[in-house]
């Protein structure tokens, strides 16, 4: 076999991707699939996290509002189904020293007489935002 007269020329492969399947296929396969792998595991780690901590506020708040719903209770059997002016007069009926608040920090608001007829009162978190009467509003 001559090197001068080759019927057959042979390929020279000068960049790692012109070995097989080209430019797309090599840095689909080895580059950029295993940081978009990594990206996404964090990108549904992280949106996982956040809507377990929500979940997680909207539970302890629904505990706490049970538990200032049966001392609001108490006081409407105590004085005769008179309401009480402030979340503050509960306080005896619970047993603790000031009221406690919901899960971001805010404090519960008293709606009594609650306007329904099926309700003597209600009692409000604000929720994640903080605007009375939004959508995240926990009532109890």
């Amino acid at each position: 076999m001559a090197y001068g007269n080759r019927s057959v020329r042979e390929r020279r492969i000068f960049f790692p991707w012109e070995a097989r399947g080209g430019v797309r296929r090599y840095f689909a396969a080895r580059r950029v699939g295993p940081p978009i792998l990594v990206l996404s595991i964090v990108a549904m780690t992280f949106l996982i996290a956040r809507r377990e901590q929500r979940l997680s506020g909207e539970r302890q708040t629904r505990a706490t509002l049970h538990k200032m719903r049966q001392g609001v209770s108490a006081y409407l059997a105590q004085s005769a189904g008179k309401c009480p002016e402030q979340l503050e007069e509960i306080l005896p009926q619970l047993g603790i020293s000031r009221l406690p608040l919901d899960a971001w920090g805010r404090h519960f608001r008293l709606l009594c007489p609650a306007g329904t007829e099926d309700r003597e009162f209600i009692i409000i978190s604000d929720g994640v935002d903080g605007l009375p009467g939004g959508r995240d509003r926990i009532e109890f």
